[in-house]
């Protein structure tokens, strides 16, 4: 059928890529590939070049697996890989999924699309959307127009579903997908839609659940060694194919459980047949979905958005289409979610029904990548959610008090070990500017405690002198992903960084790793499962990292040489999964929240409870943001607007706060442990006097907040060593120095 002119909508996914046409009647319909509208995004490339994609490039990688790369998008920021016995550029992988969607359009309408809209990750900015616009022109797709992923699905959920979506409301976006996990808070914004705040799990995935059901099924056939080391690793065709055989089996075992009570798995080379019952699957897939119902519920309290604002809460991405998952976020948000029968359509239509944005300015094609440079002009970027709650742990424990020089009448007279006396409030310093996206954590430190040093969205770490406000030497760079926690070491000479679940150590003064033969301190635990890092911190003065994890498992590395000395796996036992957790500053002792089990605290050698439930007089026992006090007698928390310090030993309440109009997203404590400074999306920064039981002070602003506009934020504090400075980020793109008063 040929049609006088149509516009093309392509989501492409880690693992199916999907496309949409839309004619002149108006009318949508998904393209088909082999009568499916999902096509397999893999990529095989053979000996002799020829490149092939979908169900034709997953067969031939079985009797040729090495030519064969089966998620290209999660490779975008590699630049280059192997193929077989070739280097392949991954904007010609990409290219080769985008050109299969072009010819079948053409194949479909005789004519080439008059706009193409593709839609990418909230999270994705100016290099990888460069390198998909790249791909887009070399798939002969010409200029293409971006639109980010859940602003598809919010255009979809009321242009197509007809759902309302009033301006004061938000829509939250819960994409499963096969390769990860996406939350979104999406609101309208003018005649279109804008991402509040978006954040996600790159190792949960429909993937993840079907490896959990070759798991269970290698569980009930352990007796099988030698077929299973086949399974494993092939290294026949005959083996590569048996693998490739109980993986789609897996995947059809996993999908005809969403529709039956169970389900029958062949194992090939084994030779037997595994029956999997929907409660045995969702006993396997309850941790992985309970972290994206977590995430989910952080990813709208960060955001500072209250139950009676969400106007719906949708469900995408293939994997959504799992009944526990809507079962679970149910559960979690007391809202219930809308969900379809075919998830996984969604975004690529509802680009179709979004707002256009402009056509998108590629820079040029990295080096040995066959895509030219591609004309246009960006789309306006989109703010990505820093989790700035774990800023709040960046202070080094037992700062000692400083010698200060004091001038007593017309003497000057050196007092050593003087009191600097309590600090009464604050004054506003330099503000620091120069990133270029969201500032997300902050630390004061550096060899003489000199140093400034900020992360940002922009995947750099500036470091500015404190006294100077300038810059101060060369930025740290190369992050795949946005570091979201820094802390200099108590010699301020290391400087330690999380990046997603990757723990960095780098060397102040040379501004490089800190080890020669490795470039991160490993993270695998030898554990099942050990869930995400969530808080790490410098312990025993610095001579080592410590590392707590979402299941609650805290593991321990030297850092004089990277390497790990120790594990103290499921600290609170088996089955636990956390929304946040804290490491005491001498690492012994660690605070969880979980809904089933509220705030507690856990002595990390021994694995046992510290005392009972931490609760508030009324009962609540809901919090976040927990963050321990530099001696770790107290423990700070936050429920939304407020601020609740326990007292470890008795776990009583001795102070709650009252005074934020926005969600808190971050908490600090002074170092003699006598002040605590809160702020959040109010874009204030409060001093609270642990004395006194008060307010010190006004509140500290200066962070710019746009008119009508809500999304700005404060993202991090952290108080210098001698207590004498305090720094904020915010997602203004910069930080400000303030300096303690004192009487």
């Amino acid at each position: 059928m040929v049609v006088d002119s149509f516009r093309l909508g392509i989501d492409f996914g880690t693992s199916s890529t999907v496309a949409a046409l839309v004619g002149p009647d108006g009318r949508v319909r998904p393209l088909l590939f082999d009568s499916s509208p999902l096509l397999s995004s893999a990529v095989f490339v053979g000996p002799d070049g020829t490149p092939l994609t979908g169900v034709d490039a997953e067969r031939a990688g079985l009797s040729y697996a090495s030519g064969l790369e089966p998620n290209p998008k999660r490779r975008i920021d590699d630049g280059t890989l192997w193929l077989g016995e070739r280097e392949v550029g991954v904007v010609d992988l990409i290219g080769v999924v985008l050109r299969r969607v072009a010819e079948e359009a053409y194949r479909v309408t005789g004519r080439s699309p008059a706009g193409v809209v593709v839609t990418h990750p909230a999270a994705w900015r100016q290099a990888r959307l460069g390198l998909l616009a790249a791909a887009a022109a070399a798939a002969g797709l010409g200029d293409v127009r971006f639109v980010p992923e859940p602003v598809a699905a919010a255009a979809y959920f009321v242009r197509v579903l007809g759902h309302a979506l009033p301006a004061d409301r938000c829509l939250v976006v819960y994409d499963f997908g096969a390769g990860t996990f996406d939350v979104s808070v999406v609101r309208p914004a003018g005649p279109g839609f804008e991402v509040v705040a978006s954040a996600g799990l790159p190792d949960v995935g429909g993937l993840d659940l079907d490896a959990a059901v070759v798991a269970h099924a290698r569980a009930l056939t352990g007796g099988a060694a030698d077929a299973w080391s086949r399974l494993d690793w092939p290294q026949t065709p005959a083996d590569q194919q048996a693998r490739h055989a109980l993986w789609r089996s897996a995947k059809a075992a996993k999908e005809q459980l969403s529709r039956h009570p169970a389900a029958d798995l062949h194992v090939p080379l084994v030779g037997a047949d595994v029956r999997v019952t929907r409660e045995e699957f969702e006993k396997l897939a309850t941790p992985l979905l309970d972290r994206t119902s977590a995430l989910t519920l952080s990813v709208l309290r960060e955001a500072g958005v209250a139950p009676e604002q969400v106007a719906g809460v949708f469900l995408v991405g293939g994997s959504s289409r799992i009944p526990l998952a809507a079962t679970l976020l149910h559960r979690t948000l007391r809202i219930a979610p809308t969900a379809l029968d075919y998830p996984e359509l969604v975004v690529a239509e509802g680009s179709l029904h979004a707002l256009n944005p402009p056509p998108f300015t590629a820079a040029p094609a990295p080096p040995g990548t066959q895509a030219p440079p591609h004309p246009g002009a960006p789309a306006a970027p989109v703010r990505r959610s820093s989790r700035a709650s774990r800023a709040r742990k960046l202070l080094a424990a037992g700062a000692a008090v400083v010698v200060v020089l004091a001038i007593v009448a017309t003497v000057v007279v050196l007092k050593s070990l003087a009191d600097p006396g309590p600090i009464t409030g604050a004054t506003k310093g330099p503000t620091l500017t120069g990133h270029t996206d969201d500032v997300t954590a902050v630390a004061l430190g550096g060899p003489d405690g000199s140093l400034v040093a900020s992360a940002s969205d922009d995947d750099t770490i500036r470091f500015w002198g404190v006294e100077t406000g300038k810059k101060d030497g060369p930025d740290l760079t190369g992050f795949s992903i946005a570091p979201d926690e820094i802390d200099f070491d108590p010699d301020g000479r290391r400087l330690l960084t999380l990046s997603g679940s990757t723990v960095q150590l780098w060397d102040t003064e040379k501004r490089r790793n800190a080890f020669d033969t490795i470039d991160e301190l490993d993270t695998e635990t030898g554990l099942p499962s050990p869930g995400s890092i969530a808080d790490v911190a410098f312990v025993d003065g610095g001579k080592r990292v410590q590392a707590a994890f979402s299941y609650g498992s805290v593991l321990t590395w030297n850092t004089s040489d990277g390497k790990r000395v120790g594990t103290y796996p499921t600290v609170a036992g088996p089955d636990k999964l956390f929304s946040d957790v804290a490491l005491s500053p001498d690492g012994k002792r660690l605070a969880t929240v979980a809904s089933k089990d509220g705030l507690r605290v856990y002595d990390v050698e021994k694995k046992s409870l510290v005392g009972g439930e931490l609760k508030t007089t009324d009962g609540y026992s809901s919090f976040d943001h927990l963050t321990f006090s530099p001696d770790g007698t107290r423990l700070a928390v936050t429920n939304s607007y407020d601020v609740v310090v326990f007292d470890v030993g008795s776990g009583k309440v001795v102070d709650t706060f009252e005074g934020h109009t926005g969600s808190i997203n971050t908490l600090a404590f002074s170092p003699d442990g006598t002040v605590l400074a809160s702020a959040g999306n109010d874009n204030r920064i409060l001093l609270w006097d642990l004395v006194a039981h008060r307010e010190l002070t006004t509140a500290l602003t200066g962070h710019q907040k746009k008119t009508g506009d809500s999304t700005n934020s404060i993202t991090g504090l952290a108080f210098s060593a001698d207590g004498n400075h305090l720094a904020s980020s915010s997602t203004d793109k910069t930080v400000i120095l303030w300096r303690m008063t004192r009487d």
